[in-house]
């Protein structure tokens, strides 16, 4: 388990953003005061395997192939974990096993710590947001400052009632100067519109380096913005789609999976290219929240099952999950995959449930058989923690015992 203090950005002029992000959940959605106050008391927990599952997908690509099938996401996966245990080690917080890190190094560590302090502030997870697409081109004469700036990353979620904006930024060390950093974050957000009633803010994560026992720290900024005009309860329909159908695909590619990636993604076939609707995706209609998920998409319920993955069935305390197992190095494997609930929701759930599904997290240490045997000598008693997500991933770092 890893900790990160959390604290407010205090700008220059003595504006101190813990009044401002603390005034927007008073007026905006006080059920997530006592989440808010737990953070500051006591930072935010994350495991090694949830961590690593921000930076697994981070540079996601649905346009590439190699991401959409268990080939090319077997061979991602394991020199992502190699890349990961090189850059960080993970003891008590998450650091830097070295200084000079790369731009995109850091990237993993400034969007995994915000993401992770958002999701637990206010109740959401992975499922539900997308990352805002970077704007090109020189800004019009006369836009706003900020407009048209580039920041590391920006992710728009959504609850079905409001919408989140947090932008991202990481930092190698706890003592260097993120002035700059909010002040980008500053500048973007009063460009940016939103609702009424929905939350912006950015988060800057400080990762120490590996001889500073100090934790690592999520900075959060809080700046005003314009109104934003869009459904959020479309947007979260939209979000728990693209997810889905995103991540089940580095496991397989049914026929029912791609008649879902066909609804949320359109072909130009003028250009030649795959264009998502995203981010301002809408339903003409009302979502019809009670029809069956599988009717809507004219979806087999018996063709939505796990089965068709070929994975390895566990059985954790009381949930049976379906996963696929990777060898990482002699040894070492990676696990991923998912809780059998979700597809027992896509076959026999409504759409208000599948937008409404979430597992409650848990870690658990497996010591058992999972079938990697292709020899009949070949030992494949694993051992290592397996962890579930709220989005109903199962993750898992497993070690061969002889």
């Amino acid at each position: 388990m890893a900790k990160l203090d959390f604290e407010y950005y205090v700008a220059p002029d003595g504006t101190n953003h813990k009044d401002l992000f603390e005034k927007q959940i008073r007026d905006k959605c006080p059920e997530y005061s006592d989440n808010l106050q737990d953070i500051i008391k006591n930072g935010v927990e994350v495991t090694a395997e949830e961590f690593f599952t921000y930076g697994l997908f981070e540079d996601y690509n649905p346009n590439n192939p190699s991401f959409s099938s268990l080939i090319g996401f077997r061979e991602i996966a394991k020199s992502r974990k190699l890349e990961f245990d090189s850059i960080f080690s993970i003891n008590g917080t998450i650091a830097f096993n070295h200084s000079g890190n790369t731009t995109q190094q850091i990237c993993y560590a400034g969007c995994g710590g915000t993401l992770m302090t958002a999701n637990k502030i206010f109740g959401l997870n992975n499922s539900e947001y997308i990352r805002i697409p970077e704007k090109k081109g020189r800004p019009k004469k006369g836009t706003l400052p900020g407009a048209n700036k580039t920041l590391d990353f920006e992710y728009l979620y959504s609850n079905g009632e409001r919408f989140f904006r947090v932008e991202c930024k990481g930092m190698e060390g706890l003592d260097g100067d993120y002035s700059k950093k909010a002040n980008d974050i500053i500048a973007k957000k009063k460009a940016q519109p939103a609702g009424a009633g929905d939350i912006n803010f950015g988060i800057i994560t400080q990762i120490p380096l590996a001889n500073d026992t100090r934790n690592a720290k999520c900075i959060l900024v809080d700046p005003e913005v314009p109104d934003l005009e869009f459904n959020p309860k479309d947007y979260q329909f939209y979000t728990k789609l693209r997810f889905y159908a995103n991540r089940l695909s580095c496991l397989g590619n049914p026929n029912w999976l791609q008649k879902i990636k066909k609804y949320i993604i359109q072909e130009d076939v003028k250009e030649n290219q795959i264009i998502e609707n995203y981010p301002y995706f809408t339903i003409k209609n009302n979502i019809p929240l009670k029809i069956m998920f599988s009717s809507f998409f004219e979806i087999d319920k018996d063709f939505l099952l796990p089965h068709i993955f070929r994975g390895t069935i566990l059985q954790l305390e009381d949930k049976i999950v379906f996963i696929k197992v990777i060898q990482i190095k002699p040894n070492n494997y990676f696990a991923y995959g998912f809780t059998e609930r979700l597809f027992e929701i896509m076959s026999n759930g409504t759409i208000e449930d599948f937008i409404n599904f979430k597992e409650k997290p848990n870690t658990i240490f497996w010591k058992g058989d999972i079938g990697l045997r292709k020899h009949r000598n070949e030992n494949d008693f694993l051992v290592g923690n397996i962890s579930i997500l709220s989005t109903g991933e199962v993750i898992g770092i497993l070690n061969k015992e002889f």
